[in-house]
């Protein structure tokens, strides 16, 4: 297997992109350009559409760094030094140098960071999608919801800047508390794990524990994918499949000197 490519070095912290990573970009452009060339452009443009999928789809793979560099920014603060910050399909992991984190509330404290940041993101976001209509903008609010008619004099302004935060507020939130669920290697998951080390005063039980529940929820999302993918929409269920197929195996080998790991699938 390929090792992941380090792209740059931001604040000490070196980033590296896995192989895989390509396919998520290439996937949400796709299925978000499509949908909007059908549902705002009848008289077939593609190059906007795409275009605006395509920069949407990279600042969602920027929003999962910023989710990854929280981690590491929190971790850096309570003293554990970073490896470094790998993206691949499914999200990022950041990789931490210390297995042994000292205390339960400093693994709360460093696994709560990446979800809280993307909700954050996800209300920054949202609230620029809202500006004209919390500034009562009247013409900005018109051409942010044009018309299907209007789509083609529409190609450059605004109303693709707020879609785009639209799209971004939403995807962010998602992400932020898809990550809140209690299944490991989830943040959620780690954050149930350090509430159970603080209880039982026994990491490897509460991380066996975690992973336990990890692999249930696991099973459960890879069985509601392959229902997706028989019965409903083949993309989500393609989705959905490979994120519990990953939750799988992350938590079926899950041990405490791989608890540097902060997986965080988006």
């Amino acid at each position: 297997m390929s090792r992941p490519l380090k792209v740059f070095t931001l604040f000490g912290t070196p980033v590296r992109i896995s192989y895989t990573w390509p396919i998520a970009p290439v996937i949400i452009t796709i299925a978000l350009g499509t949908w909007v060339s059908n549902r705002y452009s009848p008289t077939g443009e593609i190059l906007v559409p795409y275009t605006f999928a395509a920069m949407v789809a990279l600042c969602l793979a920027v929003s999962v760094l910023i989710h990854e560099f929280a981690h590491v920014l929190v971790a850096r603060r309570l003293g554990i030094r970073s490896t470094g910050i790998t993206l691949f399909a499914l999200g990022g992991v950041s990789r931490l140098d210390d297995d042994d984190h000292g205390r339960p509330r400093t693994d709360l404290a460093v696994s709560m960071a990446g979800p809280i940041t993307s909700l954050i993101l996800g209300l920054a976001c949202g609230a620029i999608a809202l500006l004209p209509d919390l500034l009562n903008d009247t013409s900005a609010v018109e051409i942010r919801y044009a018309s299907l008619e209007e789509w083609p004099s529409m190609i450059v302004g605004p109303h693709l800047i707020y879609r785009a935060f639209e799209y971004l507020a939403t995807a962010n939130i998602i992400i932020g508390l898809f990550n809140l669920l209690p299944l490991f290697p989830l943040d959620g998951g780690r954050i149930l794990s350090a509430i159970l080390w603080a209880i039982t005063n026994n990491r490897q039980q509460a991380v066996g524990i975690a992973a336990l529940i990890g692999q249930l929820g696991a099973a459960a999302i890879i069985t509601y994918g392959a229902y997706n993918l028989f019965f409903g929409e083949l993309l989500p269920g393609i989705w959905l499949t490979a994120i519990g197929i990953f939750l799988m195996e992350a938590a079926v080998s899950a041990s405490p000197r791989n608890e540097q790991e902060q997986p965080t699938p988006g």
